[in-house]
């Protein structure tokens, strides 16, 4: 059976009656033809630049595109070029054509339906030779091509069929009777009768790359601005948060007011912090809000402190002031998160404090080989076990199996639901520096990314090095921000070393890793900054380091669970 491309068409998708009906009678057709020939309709063509040059440089200026009716392709038979046209035809001694619909309109054509035909076969057949050379060093063979003219609502007239030079009346046209019901089948082999007499073979390479032409599967790639787009529109829609972890958690909430929430970096533990925050003011509570990381507090000052009625945010030592200066104060809550950050000491101190009524909340990273003190939390009197979040959202799951790969987990600890169109990329350098600066220039200028969508993140605090370097001579700008969330701010890019920026997240991050060491701080900061990117993770590593960092990436490494 003969393939035909594309195989399903309603007749509202044609604007031609005619085509519609040759379209028609090949799917009626198409067990009877050869299982190696193929049928392309309407197979648009348009001119490739090296045809434009050599057109100008001959002085011929036709049509720069075009479309051929059908493209039959066999790679025994050759190719044979179909143009279609309805209505009665005519031609007068001038070389004039004309078509006369069944209404008794006349149109005249702007040119033979042969030299269309004609047309249409020069193009693509130049386009199938240049793209044969781009694989193969000789010239493309020769073979059986052929250009045709169907007239399916035109009777043929026995006394007036020959066109001349036009056509060859015997396998260049046909008419209505030759187009309808058994004798269909038997006119398209008729067109291709005269192959035997070329010496080779289109062969399966040629009628590849025909199809190439017309029916290639092409499958278009988001632009980077896009995929951040699409990311945030998903991660608005998923609210951050899975309907059974928002259910799990609730029930959790109102059995208990201890609560240890352990997850991997992405899996909503802020969100969750945030939403029982909400809660809580809403209740008419005050409490605090503790993390290690200023710039985190920050954050959290930034987006919820103003608009929730009684919370304070700061690090452990904030609220050890706190304490101490108002010793005899209670508050109703205690969140606690990036818990993996705390000493036995600040535990052993916020347990002391704690009473029966205090509601406190711990929510740590999962990935314990991180932690100073993986069970720290349950020095705290009435802490139960820690309840694992195990799905993956804020960020791509391209980055997240990386992030993954220096986790010591089974293949079932975690469960990535975050979007899908996210990029990694590992790159070996030798100017380590000065390639961070054209990335950072290319996301902004060719991408059109936002600066402040941009972090580049110091896997070791090389921040100071970094903005010497490019201080020098004035050759570049080096300053603190105004904005407490940017203290560093060179040529226009964020600067932040890993651990500054724990908590955090941007949509863009060029992760810079200048020396690897081996020991379980390396683990820690590739973990942390390698999970700050949502969308786009671009790591520069020193050439002589490369090799080592890709092989720690694919360590460990398991397919997790989608």
């Amino acid at each position: 059976m003969a393939q035909l491309y594309p195989e399903n068409r309603d007749k509202e998708e044609f604007t031609s009656e005619a085509e519609f009906l040759i379209y028609e009678e090949f799917k009626k057709n198409l067990d009877k033809l050869p299982s190696s020939l193929k049928i392309y309709h309407s197979a648009v063509w348009a001119k490739k630049a090296y045809q434009i040059k050599e057109e100008k440089e001959h002085q011929r200026h036709p049509n720069k595109e075009g479309e051929c009716d059908f493209v039959l392709v066999d790679q025994d038979l050759g190719a044979v070029f179909i143009e279609v046209k309805g209505g009665t035809i005519k031609r007068d001694e001038k070389n004039t054509w004309t078509t006369t619909t069944r209404y008794g309109k006349e149109n005249k054509l702007k040119k033979s339906p042969f030299e269309q035909a004609r047309l249409s076969m020069h193009y693509m057949l130049g386009q199938v030779k240049h793209d044969w050379l781009k694989h193969n060093a000789n010239p493309m063979h020769d073979y059986f091509h052929n250009h045709v003219v169907f007239f399916p609502e035109t009777k043929r007239k026995s006394e007036n069929t020959d066109l001349g030079f036009e056509a060859d009346d015997s396998n260049q046209i046909a008419y209505a009777e030759d187009l309808q019901g058994d004798k269909f089948s038997g006119t398209i082999l008729t067109l291709f009768r005269d192959h035997s007499m070329k010496a080779d073979r289109l062969g399966k390479e040629g009628a590849d790359l025909f199809h190439n032409l017309y029916s290639k599967p092409l499958k278009f790639e988001r632009d980077l601005i896009a995929k951040i787009h699409q990311n945030e529109f998903y991660l608005n829609s998923e609210n951050s948060l899975t309907a059974q972890q928002s259910k799990s958690f609730s029930q959790l909430l109102s059995a208990q007011k201890r609560l240890w929430i352990m997850g991997p970096a992405g899996s909503g533990k802020t969100y969750l912090a945030m939403e029982r925050i909400k809660e809580f003011s809403e209740d008419g509570l005050s409490g605090w809000y503790l993390c290690s990381g200023e710039l985190m507090c920050a954050k959290v000052e930034r987006n919820v402190q103003h608009s929730i009625a009684g919370l304070r945010v700061g690090t452990y030592q904030e609220f050890q002031d706190f304490i101490q200066d108002s010793s005899e104060e209670q508050v109703d809550y205690i969140i606690v998160d990036e818990a993996q950050d705390f000493e036995e000491e600040q535990w052993l101190e916020m347990g002391s404090y704690l009473t029966e009524e205090t509601w406190f909340l711990v929510f740590g990273d999962s990935a314990q080989s991180l932690w100073r003190l993986p069970e720290a939390p349950s020095l705290v009197d009435g802490m139960p076990k820690a309840f694992p979040l195990k799905d993956v959202l804020r960020y791509g799951n391209q980055i997240a199996n990386k992030s993954l790969c220096v986790i010591n987990k089974p293949a079932d600890a975690f469960e990535l639901k975050g979007p899908k169109h996210d990029e990694v990329y590992l790159h070996s350098s030798a100017n380590l520096y000065e390639d961070v600066i054209k990335e950072f220039n290319r996301l902004n200028v060719f991408e059109g990314i936002e600066k402040s969508k941009i972090a580049t993140l110091f896997l070791h605090d090389n921040t100071n090095k970094f903005k010497e370097l490019y201080s020098k001579n004035g050759r570049r700008s080096c300053h603190s921000g105004d904005d407490i969330l940017n203290p560093k701010i060179i040529d226009g890019m964020y600067v932040e070393s890993v651990y500054n920026f724990k908590g955090l997240e941007a949509d863009c991050v060029i992760l810079v890793i200048d020396s690897l060491s081996n020991d379980k701080k390396l683990l820690e900061e590739l973990y942390v900054g390698i999970t700050r990117a949502r969308t786009y993770l671009s790591i520069f590593c020193n050439e002589t380091e490369v090799q080592k960092l890709s092989a720690l990436l694919e360590s460990n490494f398991v397919q997790y669970k989608r």
